[in-house]
């Protein structure tokens, strides 16, 4: 047994060692909630999913524990989501569009931001399709057929992907749907 936990440790070595603290701590992380584990690891005297200088996480159940990080990163409340969003277990639904945009190419955009958020919270992933965005903008009425193509070629550096392969928010992305839900 003995040596079977030694070839565990020479591994998880090997593997830890290029990654600098925080990566290491959160590898651990999600290996122990893979494995159904509590994490035992802390930061400082502190609980794992809080490093320093960062404050409380968002407590909304079913949101994936990279998203609730970024939450606190940026600053964003339970109350700002709850005005937008519906969490339903794991399911994530916008049920509102942040802003007061009146021109359509602005809701458009708008609308397939709080889309990629809505993945984002629900897998940690922003990745989502063109088929549910344009689902979501049909939903709010921004959905225009003669214009839609040229509407969202204006995502500029927050979207990144295409209507066949599906899209993606990027970091700015996520900045920007946190200045939508603050302002």
């Amino acid at each position: 047994m003995s040596d079977l936990l030694a070839n565990a440790m020479t591994k998880v070595i090997e593997v830890l060692a290029p990654l600098d603290s925080d990566q290491r701590r959160r590898v651990m992380q999600a290996a122990f909630a893979l494995l159904g584990e509590e994490p035992v690891l802390k930061a400082h005297g502190k609980h794992p999913a809080k490093p320093d200088d960062e404050g409380d996480e968002v407590a909304i159940e079913g949101i994936s524990q990279g998203a609730a990080q970024w939450l606190a990163k940026a600053k964003i409340t339970k109350e700002q989501l709850e005005q937008r969003l519906h969490f339903d277990g794991g399911a994530v639904k916008v049920i509102s569009l942040p802003g007061n945009a009146t021109k359509r190419i602005d809701q458009v955009i708008h609308t397939y931001l709080m889309q990629g958020f809505a993945a984002f919270l629900a897998t940690g992933e922003a990745s989502f399709s063109d088929k549910d965005a344009r689902d979501l903008c049909e939903h709010f009425g921004c959905y225009d057929a003669t214009n839609h193509a040229k509407y969202i070629k204006d995502f500029g550096n927050r979207i990144t992907g295409s209507k066949n392969a599906g899209w993606k928010l990027t970091a700015p992305g996520l900045t920007a749907v946190a200045d939508l839900l603050k302002a």
